[in-house]
């Protein structure tokens, strides 16, 4: 009986296995397309293609740790004990055979290492069950379940959650092989959304398909229709706009490229141009916030407007944190009718731009009412004048006041007007700001607001109307910065206009064709020292009407055609000049007009100083080369020097004022008058006037004679009784 027992057991065992068995095989069979990868990146070999749909042959497959800069080897064989080299180079078909121990993060790039994916994705290999399936292009809708097992949606809804990849294969028989989406879908974050090159998804008008997943369909056009396309965050690093179909071609894809960004501002993702020239324009919404628009490279990602009226890249208001970078953007045949601009922006705060070339717009850059604003390394050429504030490099402007502004290693070169235009910032800041060639001013800071500013590490060089420019701006800094202006006539290098309580350090003006540095329009209270000034055709350094309590010191002046440093006012009405003393060598310190009589201070002179005074009574008019006296009577009129040394001031004043004429006193060296100090009086009712230069520029010799001519005009007269006038002048001297 046992055995019988035994036996059934037996029997009844084999067939439940065999049921079993069959079992198996029937669901197996009946299975929707599955196809195992647990060891392989991809089956049978991994795949990658470029841009145009072709393999990628010698594309490259780095190899990392999740999560980390670490490399992380990939195997040749299943086994997982024959290391591939990091990266893998694919052959001529784009394949290699690829296998994966545990989670590993890749980066695809091709043979000259242009990112093809970026690193933000972990894949699986050994160990994972990772299935793949392949909808039927021919259904209607793939957002829907057709009842026929071979939808997008029926594939997500099977998988659940498991680790799978949905692939859509490029079957068609004709050049595209379109999946239709007239039902919104969403792709969990499981899934992976694989497409053959061919394979497109059209998304109906109405429908949204959300991507979570990673998402597979290199460079080239992936979604069609006119429905939306979004990506979850993380589920790409980039969106590309061949995606949508754009392409540098020369064609318009304005629209095309409008709907990528839609797609990377949902995804939090960069809109990423790879090399080529696109021809198209941006327009960001109040809700792109948080954008990146990113090239490859300055010189090989190019958007060119060509004939699109519009300005290429626009923020409207309200647009805040979007960051511009790595490209260039150019009008090379647009509309230039003085609304035209590369980047435009209005009230959007927290922009960066950076690593650009920009030329060709009415102004390349043009920024309204912005706060906190960041730009560097920025070329910026060519801007084309039409009318108002247009022909800049870069304008940016606030109704108010902006705060935030940093413009650092940047060029502004060959625009018709002003290299850089800031007008209304709060605090502004340049570092390493180069304006040349440009057709007005080189770089021009309006505050209007009393705001203060910080400049350092600039130049300006050749620009048509002056180097820089400054006007209505306190308690600012300026250092280390060099202008010249060779072109034009009578062009300064530095102009300060109601610029106050400011410090200017390591300011050098050369070869400007008219004052080196001008202080004009009651700029007070600035500080200056190691100036140079050298081979200006006008002054060094010119000090206007109205300019006072200003400091020099250790100014550098060589090679003017006037003076190193002149004061144009000196009223008894105009505030002190105090001369702290001449500092040895080609240095500087500032003067006053006290009184009749010029003080000049010993303070820091290296040497001996000395003042000579000079009289004459009754100037005569129309008189040539006459002399003053060295008393106030008739008597000798020269001095003879102890030992040798240099004029370094002088002065003159009247006892009353002048009604017509002109008069012109100078120094005297052995009888030689010297223009380097001439004075000249001319203007109603000025009594008082005084030059000074450098120590050394007019030197004397041991047993040298110094004395003062002057000369006056037929016109000359004065309001005094009788048209008689009396004069007393000065001439401070240092020894060596």
């Amino acid at each position: 009986m046992a055995k019988i027992i035994k036996k059934n057991w037996f029997i009844l065992f084999w067939v439940v296995g065999v049921v079993l068995l069959l079992a198996g095989v029937f669901y197996i069979a009946s299975r929707p397309y599955p196809a195992q990868a647990g060891a392989l990146l991809t089956y049978p070999k991994f795949r990658a293609w470029d841009s145009d749909g072709n393999p990628l042959s010698s594309g490259k497959l780095y190899s990392y740790q999740p999560g980390t800069t670490s490399a992380k080897a990939t195997y040749s064989n299943k086994a997982c004990t024959t290391a591939n080299a990091n990266p893998v180079v694919l052959d001529s078909n784009g394949e290699a055979f690829v296998y994966l121990l545990g989670p590993t993060k890749l980066l695809l790039t091709d043979s000259d290492d242009v990112q093809i994916w970026a690193p933000s994705q972990s894949f699986n290999g050994i160990g994972q069950n990772v299935t793949s399936y392949e909808p039927d292009y021919q259904e209607a809708d793939q957002g829907a379940d057709s009842g026929a097992s071979n939808t997008v949606k029926y594939f997500v809804d099977t998988i659940g959650t498991d680790k799978s990849t949905i692939l859509l294969r490029h079957n068609s028989g004709v050049s595209e092989t379109p999946y239709t989406f007239a039902t919104a879908e969403t792709i969990p974050s499981n899934i992976t959304l694989m497409l053959e090159p061919g394979a497109k998804l059209d998304i109906d008008s109405g429908a949204t398909l959300t991507i979570n997943g990673p998402f597979e369909a290199g460079l080239r056009q992936t979604f069609s229709g006119a429905g939306v396309v979004r990506f979850g965050a993380g589920s790409v690093s980039r969106v590309y706009p061949q995606w949508w179909g754009v392409l540098p071609d020369g064609t318009d894809d304005s629209t095309a490229a409008g709907l990528a960004k839609d797609a990377a501002v949902a995804s939090g993702a960069a809109l990423f141009f790879p090399p080529g020239t696109y021809t198209l324009s941006l327009s960001l919404d109040a809700d792109d916030d948080n954008l990146t628009i990113e090239g490859a490279d300055q010189k090989n990602t190019i958007i060119d407007a060509k004939d699109n009226a519009t300005d290429t890249i626009s923020l409207a208001s309200g647009c805040n944190y979007v960051t511009i970078k790595n490209l260039s953007i150019a009008n090379s045949g647009g509309t230039n009718d003085g609304t035209h601009y590369g980047i435009y922006s209005t009230n959007a705060a927290y922009a960066v731009l950076k690593d650009l070339t920009i030329s060709g717009y009415n102004n390349n850059i043009h920024i309204e009412a912005t706060n906190t604003l960041e730009i560097t390394r920025v070329y910026s050429s060519g801007a084309v004048f039409a009318a108002g504030e247009t022909g800049h490099g870069l304008y940016v402007s606030h109704a108010t006041a902006g705060t935030g502004f940093f413009l650092t290693d940047s060029h502004f070169v060959g625009n018709d007007k002003t290299g850089v235009v800031l007008e209304n910032l709060e605090q502004p800041n340049l570092d390493r700001v180069e304006a040349l060639t440009n057709g007005e001013y080189g770089i021009h800071i309006d505050g209007a607001n009393n705001s203060s500013f910080m400049v350092s590490n600039c130049s300006a060089d050749t620009n048509t109307s002056g180097g820089i420019l400054i006007e209505d701006m306190h308690q600012g800094s300026m250092s280390n910065v060099w202008v010249s202006s060779s072109s034009g006539t009578t062009i300064w290098g530095l102009y300060l206009k109601t610029v106050k309580n400011s410090t200017f350090t390591g300011i050098s003006a050369y070869n400007c064709t008219g004052h080196g540095i001008l202080l004009g329009t009651t700029s007070t209270g600035n500080t200056f020292s190691a100036i140079s000034v050298v081979s200006n055709t006008l002054n060094g350094i010119y000090v206007d009407t109205g300019c006072y309590g200003n400091s020099f010191t250790g100014v550098t002046a060589n090679g003017n055609a006037e003076t190193g440093l002149t004061f144009a006012d000196t009223t008894a009405q105009t505030p002190n000049y105090l001369m702290n003393g001449y500092l040895s060598g080609n240095t500087v310190a500032q003067i006053t007009t006290q009184s009749k009589d010029l003080v000049i201070g010993t303070a820091g002179l290296h040497g001996i100083t000395s003042q000579l005074t000079f009289y004459r009574a009754n100037l005569a008019d129309g008189t040539a080369a006459a002399q003053f006296y060295v008393s106030t009577g008739s008597g000798n009129t020269e001095y003879v020097t102890p030992q040798g040394g240099s004029v370094i001031a002088i002065s003159v004043a009247l006892n009353d004022s002048r009604s017509a004429g002109s008069l012109d006193v100078r120094p005297a060296v052995n009888g030689v008058s010297d223009d380097d100090l001439k004075l000249t009086i001319d203007d109603d009712p000025i009594q008082y006037n005084h030059t000074s230069v450098l120590k050394g520029i007019v030197p004397f010799v041991a047993g040298d004679r110094i004395g003062w001519n002057y000369d006056t005009d037929a016109a000359w007269a004065t309001k005094g009784a009788g048209g008689s006038v009396d004069a007393v002048g000065n001439i401070w001297l240092i020894f060596n």
